[in-house]
């Protein structure tokens, strides 16, 4: 890492935010909830923050001000370098909207998702579920070639009776 390299041993950084919400979240005592779309990046931000001997600072930043604004002599340096970034991340995603997402190994992942020995950071439900409730090579004597109703319904000994309450299909529906 950065301190590392150059030896840093204490120093200060401040990092702006226009998502006042992830930014509170990264700074806050409190770890981020699980339920949070972003809980990966926000939890491995957190870990590799807690392991700098540097002091963070953080600063919101109003996003999207030239939308209003077109002065740009008026804004201050964290304006316009949010307004380079918005229009760098709207490059980059027009770029790249069409490419399958790939997978960013996290530093310091504590949560993780594996489908067949790969390990997802980002990943499209439909095919996740396709996943979970259809699997292909099934062998008798290894679970994790299972799907995840057959290995509930063993693990738990749930007679077939229950698990057909269980609305798989609705499952799959939910925003996630």
């Amino acid at each position: 890492m950065l301190h590392e390299e150059h030896n840093l041993t204490n120093g200060s950084f401040t990092f702006g935010l226009d998502n006042e919400e992830a930014r509170l979240v990264v700074m806050s005592q409190e770890g981020p909830k699980v339920s949070k779309a972003d809980y990966d990046m926000m939890l491995d931000i957190r870990k590799c923050k807690g392991t700098l001997p540097i002091i963070f600072s953080s600063k919101w930043i109003e996003g999207h001000q030239d939308g209003t604004n077109k002065d740009y002599s008026t804004m201050d340096i964290w304006t316009l370098l949010n307004i380079k970034m918005d229009i760098r991340a709207g490059e980059y995603y027009q770029q790249h909207k069409d490419e399958a997402c790939s997978n960013v190994t996290m530093a310091n992942k504590s949560l993780t998702v594996w489908i067949d020995e790969e390990k997802l950071s980002c990943f499209d439900k439909h095919m996740l579920c396709d996943k979970v409730f259809a699997r292909t090579g099934r062998s008798e004597t290894d679970k994790s070639t299972w799907t995840c109703k057959e290995f509930w319904k063993e693990q738990e000994k749930n007679p077939e009776a229950s698990m057909e309450h269980i609305h798989w299909e609705a499952l799959k529906k939910v925003p996630g």
